[in-house]
């Protein structure tokens, strides 16, 4: 998932960052910024509760990982690496 240019504003003044990884391959994405870090917990347990609440069908061997880590650590590594 890309980050909305409009969205960079909200991250840069908040204190915690949920990011997300569907487990495909492709590298943690960051999905929602939040002043708190209990704040970004709540929203990490209520995503993954809608995502356990889908029929298996549905999820068809879809899985995600969320975390909440802190402005500055960046689960996809040091940048100018890749």
């Amino acid at each position: 998932m890309a980050t909305n240019i409009r969205t960079l504003p909200a991250i840069l003044l908040c204190a915690w960052i949920l990011w997300g990884n569907d487990q495909t391959g492709a590298p943690w994405a960051p999905l929602d910024p939040y002043e708190t870090q209990a704040a970004c917990e709540s929203a990490r347990v209520a995503r993954q509760q809608v995502d356990a609440s889908r029929a298996p069908a549905a999820r068809d061997g879809y899985s995600r990982v969320t975390r909440c880590w802190p402005v500055g650590l960046d689960p996809r590594g040091p940048k100018g690496t890749n």
